[in-house]
């Protein structure tokens, strides 16, 4: 059973630095051991994880480094979803898309 996932939050900032946070979990009775994350759907770029376990917590950035941004696309700066690809330790991977959610009112 591949694991799922989501997204906490989403945000491309001036000079198309992309900062995310979400969640991962594997309900195959073992642990996640990676997430990558896409805003073309093909290049993937990845996130660090908080913990390692069967629920845990990650966080990404993209942009902040000259040598970044000089070998990858930038996002579009209303970047609103988000491919995620999801890795648990036996192997089993998933490919999902995950929108931003609503901004706090």
């Amino acid at each position: 059973q591949p694991p799922t996932g989501g997204l906490h939050e989403l945000a491309v900032s001036e000079g198309s630095r992309v900062e995310a946070s979400g969640w991962a979990a594997d309900g195959g009775g073992g642990v996640v051991a990676a997430v990558e994350v896409s805003w073309d759907g093909s290049r993937y770029h990845p996130a660090e994880l908080e913990t390692v376990d069967a629920d845990a917590e990650w966080r990404f950035q993209w942009g902040a480094l000259a040598w970044e941004r000089a070998h990858g696309d930038p996002p579009p700066r209303e970047l609103s979803r988000v491919w995620l690809r999801l890795t648990d330790d036996s192997g089993n991977s998933a490919v999902l898309q995950a929108g931003a959610p609503p901004a706090a009112q």
